[in-house]
């Protein structure tokens, strides 16, 4: 994917001052739902990770036999559900992996 921007916006870190985290707003879709929403961008990411409203809002669902997964480098881990969706980028659409917080 080529030609995709992000502002970098300062943010106030008690220990480090002033720094700057590329941030954007993005369209999350699943099915014939659609959210907006302010992310991080971490091109470097395994994965990407939206919290349990954003996948409610968007209508994804849990069932009793799906496996629940533990995602890693916060604390302890938090559990998650793996889901396919698509997020707008820019001029791009693309269909991705993102582990759904529960």
């Amino acid at each position: 994917m080529n030609g995709v921007e992000f502002p970098f916006v300062p943010f106030w870190h008690p220990v480090f001052g002033t720094i700057y985290r590329p941030r954007a707003v993005l369209e999350l879709l699943y099915g014939k739902r659609s959210v907006f929403a302010d992310f991080l961008i971490d091109s470097g990411a395994d994965v990407t990770l939206i919290p349990y409203y954003l996948g409610r809002d968007l209508g994804l669902t849990a069932k009793a036999n799906d496996p629940v997964y533990t995602l890693g480098g916060v604390a302890m881990g938090i559990p998650v559900l793996y889901r396919f969706i698509k997020i707008h980028i820019g001029e791009y659409t693309i269909r991705c992996r993102v582990a759904w917080a529960l």
